[in-house]
């Protein structure tokens, strides 16, 4: 590989400093912000007008004041919109270049996941399913945190489902991986008629040491709604969903909403269904967890792959805590390189004002 651990930030530096020129250079100089600014300031003009033709009480010239101020919203939006798509293409062009480089893949450990009852594939049940696998962690593996992806393909190869799950070996906490998750859940996904599924995960055991075999289980499940965390949310969403709940399933819904844990299983009329607590973020304070239900689904003909990252990836760990999100390592090429350009963006903005300031005291 071009680069390494020890070095890669060397090569995710010189593309944020290269991104940041490009985009501030197009913002700025091929009509971006100029033109916005030059709309911004007839805004302004418009709306002086339209002040003295209401002391005037001219309905007719209001009218026609009021439809050029909105015409200029128009042409503002669309200037917005045009220099957005422009700077997002610009972000894929450099997102895409990372996969071609960054270190820390040469070790990963791939595979698929059977149903196949085959004790080589640490399968207990054929059929069943639960599909399972089995991987052995080297010797001289890396101690720490790992990270186990684990996606669901269509026949086709097309991604329907992600899903993650640590693995520790002789250590490791939470917070030293980035655990992701993704289903098929968007608008034109939902239009198109696909199904939106999920992937539950889980491991023999939460601790490894090395030459140990790590075992990795997953379910297939369809996703049936997303509802707050409480109990008449939840009993409300299971309702919708045609589903008719005893007087101890209801107890054990109640109990689940009240406690702390963030995952359950429950059989309703011989079905088996989850439901999972993810936390929503609010800017005003705490918000309580989003709880998403499921229910899991026979065995079609899409396959499971698993990519274990045996605890080498690339990660920046600040010297602070962001706040809010409460975040301190940010882990992968994408999440670093974001982040740097935010950061030189803004060293740049401060850089230019001070200049500025300082060359009109001359």
């Amino acid at each position: 590989m071009l680069f390494n651990l020890e070095n890669y930030w060397i090569f995710v530096a010189l593309l944020a400093i290269i991104y940041v020129a490009i985009t501030t250079t197009i913002q700025t100089r091929i009509g971006g912000k100029k033109n916005l600014k030059t709309i911004q300031e007839e805004m302004k003009n418009v709306q002086l007008q339209l002040m003295e033709a209401s002391k005037k009480k001219d309905a007719a010239e209001s009218d026609a004041i009021m439809k050029k101020y909105w015409d200029l919203t128009g042409d503002l939006m669309k200037a917005q919109f045009q220099m957005l798509g422009v700077l997002l293409v610009i972000l894929f062009v450099f997102t895409s270049i990372f996969p071609h480089f960054e270190p820390g893949m040469e070790d990963d450990m791939k595979g698929a996941l059977f149903d196949d009852g085959l004790l080589a594939h640490c399968d207990a049940l054929a059929s069943d399913g639960v599909f399972s696998n089995c991987f052995e962690i080297p010797a001289n593996a890396t101690v720490g945190a790992w990270t186990a992806d684990i996606y669901l393909r269509s026949p086709s190869n097309e991604t329907l489902a992600r899903n993650a799950i640590a693995l520790y070996v002789e250590g490791g906490l939470p917070g030293d991986v980035w655990l992701q998750t993704s289903s098929q859940t968007g608008l034109l996904d939902i239009v198109s008629g696909k199904k939106p599924y999920i992937i539950h995960l889980s491991t023999d055991k939460e601790n490894y040491t090395r030459g140990d075999v790590a075992k990795i289980f997953a379910i297939q499940s369809e996703r049936l709604f997303a509802t707050s965390n409480s109990i008449n949310g939840i009993k409300g969403a299971l309702m919708n969903s045609n589903i008719t709940l005893s007087k101890d399933e209801n107890a054990t819904i109640a109990n689940f909403s009240k406690s702390d844990e963030k995952t359950m299983q429950i059989k309703i009329a011989g079905k088996n269904y989850h439901l999972q607590k993810n936390p929503t973020f609010s800017l005003f304070g705490d918000a309580s967890d989003e709880v998403i239900g499921s229910v899991d689904v026979p065995p079609s003909d899409a396959k499971f792959e698993a990519n274990i990252n045996s605890g080498t990836f690339y990660y920046v760990d600040l010297p602070f805590t962001i706040p809010l999100i409460n975040i301190r390592r940010i882990i992968g090429s994408y999440g670093v390189f974001l982040f740097a350009a935010f950061v030189i963006s803004i060293l740049y903005s401060i850089g230019k004002a001070g200049y500025m300031t300082a060359t009109k005291k001359k």
